[in-house]
This record gives C-alpha cells, sequence and structure tokens, in this order.
C-alpha cells in the first residue's frame, strides 16, 4: 500500500481515537472495538482517567472479556490487577446500555459503578441504591453484588408500596 495512503489512515484513526475520547458509555459501547484489549496490552502501558486525559489518544476504556472497562485511576498496567478481579479502584465495568430505572434495570455485575437512586437486577429480582450518606446520582465501586449489600446499599423493590417509597 502506499506510504501517502498509509499515514492518511493513521490520521484518520487518531482524529477517531480524539473524538471517541469524549464519548458517553453509552457510545464507548457502541465502538467497543476501538477500544484495546487488555491481553493486547504490554505491562507498564500507561491507563489513564478519563477526567485526566489531556491530548485524546490516551487508553481510558479497555476489553477484557467481553465487557467494556473505564480506567478510574490512572496507572501502569500491570497483570496482576486484571478488570473484574478485586480491581475495582482501577476499573469499573461499563454498563450495556440499561436506564436503570424500575422499567429497564442495569444487569448488577461485581467491579460496577453503582449510582445512587438507580434499580439494579440481579438473579431476577430488583434492587434500589439508597445508601445513607450519598447524594442522588453519586457513583461509588462495589466489588459486590446487591443481594451482598442488602441494607446497607441496595433496598429489595418488592412491590408497588415499595416502588412509591423509593421514588
Amino acid at each position: 500500500m502506499n506510504q501517502r495512503i498509509l499515514d492518511g489512515l493513521r490520521a484518520v484513526r487518531k482524529q477517531v481515537l480524539i473524538n471517541a475520547a469524549a464519548n458517553t458509555d453509552a457510545q464507548a459501547l457502541v465502538v467497543k472495538s476501538l477500544r484495546p484489549e487488555w491481553s493486547a496490552l504490554l505491562d507498564g502501558t500507561i491507563l489513564t482517567k478519563q477526567a485526566e486525559a489531556v491530548i485524546g489518544t490516551e487508553i481510558t476504556m479497555v476489553q477484557h472479556g467481553g465487557k467494556l472497562y473505564k480506567v478510574r485511576q490512572t496507572h501502569h498496567k500491570q497483570a496482576v490487577y486484571e478488570p473484574g478481579k478485586g480491581s475495582e479502584a482501577l476499573f469499573a465495568v461499563v454498563d450495556e446500555g440499561h436506564a436503570g430505572t424500575l422499567a429497564d434495570p442495569i444487569p448488577a455485575a461485581a467491579g460496577m459503578e453503582y449510582i445512587k437512586g438507580k434499580y439494579y437486577s440481579e438473579g431476577g429480582q430488583v434492587y434500589v441504591m439508597d445508601r445513607a450518606g450519598m447524594e442522588e446520582g453519586e457513583s461509588i465501586v462495589l466489588q459486590y453484588l446487591p443481594s451482598q449489600l442488602l441494607g446497607q446499599y441496595f433496598s429489595l423493590v418488592e412491590g408497588e408500596e415499595d416502588v412509591e417509597s423509593v421514588s
């Protein structure tokens, strides 16, 4: 292939990565293939928290095990800190596009970012994240599922009366 064409394609790819850096989580899921696979990154590769990205080509999200993870803390990749394996301080799984409402709860996963006031599903049950002391919309990454944190971070939504009390 002609060097001029290759240079042009590299410039286009760089621009696509810069544009993708500003994507919302939902938009990032649509173009998940732009994000590198965790296993393809060399140890020592810098992974950057989105808010700290400057030029737009930093690695702020990675794919691993079929899921997309966002970098929560800037760090150098180390194989022992694999996304989804007790590394909730470094990575948070990105939800596959659920609204987090009672009608469309977010499927819960260990190591995901939970948001106060949103609804989550696990094992056929629906839970609302209602941690006392947190502001509505504030988030936290938890390594446990809602059923494991019932009464601490989550309440089980059982019937109409419960739905009205958490709305």
